[in-house]
């Protein structure tokens, strides 16, 4: 399943991949993936929840925001992270939300 958000004016494709598939392309234990390059969320099958989902879409917000890569000291990460929990907090859970119930209903 794939599913389109708008995160901060571009689009983000999110999708679920067999557990199986995604343990083996992980060098680590992680159960989702956030590719700000081709601008893609990966969620392993077996942890698709709104946890996840909201963790894997803060993760895009950040990338998106550029953030991620200017070098922020803790003062600055702190303000930053703050600054999209108040932006965008409540859109990350819609996001979330909207991405889990479309999973569940197709009988996952």
């Amino acid at each position: 399943m794939k599913f389109t958000f708008k995160i901060l004016g571009k689009t983000w494709v999110a999708q679920v991949v067999e557990s199986q598939k995604f343990q083996n392309a992980m060098p680590d234990d992680s159960i989702g993936f956030c590719d700000a390059t081709t601008r893609s969320i990966y969620i392993d099958a077996d942890f698709v929840n709104e946890e996840t989902v909201r963790h894997e879409l803060a993760h895009a917000y950040v990338k998106e925001s550029g953030w991620d890569v200017i070098g922020l000291d803790s003062e600055q990460a702190e303000e930053a992270f703050c600054e999209i929990v108040g932006k965008y907090g409540r859109t990350i859970v819609k996001q979330g939300d909207m991405f889990v119930r479309a999973w569940k209903g197709l009988g996952k």
